[in-house]
């Protein structure tokens, strides 16, 4: 086997997966009456490896976690006294939106 062969293939071997950016999970939270919940948190997880990101909701309800790796997810929604969750699978540069209902009773735009 020639060296020139050797370090082709060691360099190949070494090639990492790379994160793919593109892919999305985006939504809305809202409370029991349908009402957008401001100020709601919001974390990921996944078995990608993400762990720990989390972000409140907008004054409309809306979140958005960006450049993510595919594979699947788990949404949790904590506002209150309350949580909810919302489990999903993300390909490759898609973006998943999901609408996720609290189970407690929210106030509209109410700040927790």
């Amino acid at each position: 086997m020639s060296d020139e062969h050797r370090s082709r293939s060691s360099e190949d071997a070494d090639e990492t997966p790379k994160a793919v950016s593109g892919a999305a999970i985006s939504g809305v939270v809202r409370g029991a009456s349908g009402a957008p919940l401001r100020n709601a948190l919001v974390s990921l997880d996944s078995d990608a490896g993400v762990r720990d990101i989390a972000q409140k909701t907008g004054d409309d309800g809306t979140f958005r976690f960006a450049n993510l790796r595919a594979g699947r997810y788990v949404v949790n929604v904590h506002h209150g006294g309350g949580s909810s969750q919302a489990h999903l699978t993300v390909d490759e540069q898609q973006e998943h939106e999901v609408t996720i209902t609290t189970k407690e009773e929210g106030h509209g735009h109410e700040d927790v």
